[in-house]
């Protein structure tokens, strides 16, 4: 009997120990998302017309992160392995838009990484998002960008990933 007990005592223990991990990584992560809200409507301006802002230009990524709206260990580790994967490809990239290509509506974006590697994809703009379906394999890239008031080169790159996760980037006009 008091095996028994003592097992039950473990598992509530080891339950409510993962209860308050949860509820704290969910703390820190709702934090940090109201930071940034906070920061975007504060510093930024949302970018309405994209198709004005990014044909015929280059940006540099840096200070990836990623955001994760739950607080379980799986959606953690999830969000950590996606922000070590885009941050080891994207951090430091260069990205080039060429012009609108007024026959198909399409046109190519560059993408050179820090370690020389050179992707090239379609894009196109709508509205406010710039969309990209064969820049990441498997994903399509709906991204938002929202322009510094101080820095009018300075932007902050956004778009979803999955369940949520978002990446978040300064995204630099050079």
């Amino acid at each position: 009997m008091k095996t028994i007990i003592f097992s039950l005592f473990c598992s509530i223990v080891f339950f409510y120990k993962a209860q308050t991990t949860e509820q704290n990584n969910l703390l820190k992560n709702t934090a940090t998302v109201e930071e940034l809200q906070q920061m975007l409507v504060t510093d930024y301006v949302a970018m309405s017309e994209m198709n004005k802002v990014v044909p015929k230009n280059q940006f540099t990524v840096s200070n990836l992160m990623v955001l994760n709206p739950y607080g379980d260990v799986s959606a953690q580790s999830q969000a950590k392995a996606i922000e070590d994967q885009f941050s080891s490809v994207f951090n430091e990239s260069s990205w080039k838009f060429d012009a609108i290509d007024l026959q198909n509506g399409f046109q190519k974006l560059t993408v050179t990484t820090s370690s020389g590697q050179t992707e090239r994809a379609s894009y196109n703009c709508v509205g406010a998002t710039f969309h990209s379906g064969t820049l990441i394999e498997g994903m399509d890239v709906d991204a938002y960008l929202f322009q510094s008031k101080t820095n009018t080169k300075a932007y902050i790159l956004l778009f979803l990933v999955a369940n949520g996760i978002t990446v978040v980037a300064d995204f630099i006009k050079q």
